[in-house]
C-alpha cells in the first residue's frame, strides 16, 4: 500500500484521473495501451539506480523507471523509501517522502485532436479547476513553463485549510499516436527545500521520453 501525503495537489491528481476514466465529463478518455496483455511474462515497469562516472563508491543518485510495455523512461531522484506502483491505472504511481515527491504516469488515447503541448495542458487545467471547485479548492495560478526545451503546466492550489501548493504536468506524443501524461507533486514544509524542487521538479520532467516521441513536443511547436 503506498502512503500518499495529505495534499490538495494528489486531490487533484485522483479528480483528473476519474475524468480520464470517464467518471466525470472530459475530452480525453483513459485506456490501456494497445500493447497491453492480460498475461505479462515479466514486470510492468522496472527501478535501476544508475551508476554515473562521479559516483565513486557513493550510493547512486538517480533511479532509473521503465516501461517498455507503456513505453516511457523516467529519471528521478534515488531515495530508499520509493513506493511504487505499476498499472493498470495509473501506469505509474511513485510516493518517496525522502525525495518529497509523488510521480504519476498516464497513457491516454487518440481523440483525433491531436493537440501541441500548451492546448492539451490547458485542458488538464481546466479539467482539474472544475474538479476542484468542488472541493472548496481553487487554482490561484496557471502557468505554461518552457524550460530545458519541454512545455510544463504548473497550478498553483490554495484553499482555506491548506497553505498553497504547486503541481506540475507534461505530456508527450508517443508514435502510435497515444499520449503520455506526467504528472508531479512536489512536496516539503521547509522554504529552502521548496525552492530547491521549483528548480528540480522542470529538470526532472525534462528528461521524461516516451517510445517514438514525436518532434512536435519541443518547446514552441504550433497548435
Amino acid at each position: 500500500m503506498i502512503r500518499k501525503p495529505a495534499s490538495m495537489a494528489i486531490l487533484a491528481c485522483v479528480l483528473l484521473t476519474a475524468q480520464l476514466m470517464g467518471c466525470a465529463t472530459s475530452s480525453k478518455s483513459q485506456t490501456a495501451s494497445p500493447t497491453e496483455s492480460t498475461t505479462r511474462s515479466k514486470p510492468r515497469c522496472t527501478m535501476t539506480p544508475l551508476i554515473t562516472e562521479n559516483s565513486g563508491n557513493e550510493k547512486p543518485h538517480l533511479l532509473a523507471v521503465t516501461s517498455e510495455e507503456d513505453g516511457y523512461l523516467l529519471l528521478v531522484p534515488n531515495a530508499s523509501d520509493w513506493q511504487w506502483t505499476c498499472g493498470p491505472e495509473p501506469k505509474l504511481l511513485g510516493v518517496s517522502q525522502e525525495a518529497g515527491l509523488q510521480i504519476t504516469v498516464d497513457v491516454v488515447e487518440p481523440d483525433g485532436r491531436n493537440l501541441a503541448p500548451e492546448p492539451y495542458l490547458l485542458d488538464i487545467a481546466s479539467n482539474v479547476a472544475s474538479g476542484m471547485s468542488r472541493h472548496s479548492i481553487s487554482v490561484a495560478k496557471t502557468e505554461i513553463l518552457r524550460p530545458h526545451d519541454i512545455t510544463l503546466l504548473r497550478l498553483t492550489l490554495e484553499s482555506k485549510s491548506h497553505a498553497q501548493e504547486e503541481t506540475y504536468w507534461t505530456m508527450r506524443h508517443r508514435s502510435d499516436g497515444y499520449t503520455v501524461d506526467l504528472h508531479v507533486t512536489p512536496y516539503s514544509s521547509n522554504k529552502e527545500a521548496q525552492e530547491l524542487q521549483r528548480i528540480a521538479v522542470p529538470l526532472l520532467m525534462s528528461r521524461f521520453l516516451v517510445h517514438g516521441q514525436r518532434e512536435t513536443m519541443t518547446a514552441g511547436a504550433g497548435r
